[in-house]
């Protein structure tokens, strides 16, 4: 998997990749090394999860994250059968994607998880 992204965010005071480090990190600590980061040009920090920790890491950075994500801001998903340049991501049919936005620290993570045709997030 690509490494962080490298851009600093307006007025967040401290680099992307060094918030997305300590996501990851706690993301993993929490739920196990499968929680990697995926460098995004938006520069929005995105973090992929194993489909079976989805419910848990959503809740968590909602109510017990040290940096707690309020809003989810969109859920979406994106049909991936037709891609031919994976560049790093998990192999799947599908990915849904949840981004999350902290009123409180005016911060952004995206959740992404990959899926299997017929498969569904519980």
């Amino acid at each position: 998997m690509p490494a962080v992204a490298q851009q600093t965010r307006a007025g967040g005071g401290e680099s992307a990749a060094h918030r997305d480090t300590h996501i990851a990190e706690d993301l993993a600590t929490h739920f196990g090394p499968e929680c990697v980061t995926q460098e995004c040009v938006d520069g929005i920090r995105t973090v992929w999860v194993p489909k079976k920790h989805v419910r848990q890491v959503i809740r968590y950075l909602k109510y017990d994250a040290p940096a707690r994500f309020e809003l989810m801001f969109d859920l979406s998903a994106i049909d991936e059968r037709a891609r031919q340049n994976r560049d790093g991501q998990p192999a799947s049919e599908f990915t849904v994607f949840y981004h999350l936005m902290s009123l409180s620290s005016d911060d952004d993570v995206r959740i992404k998880v990959a899926l299997a045709d017929g498969e569904s997030v519980d």
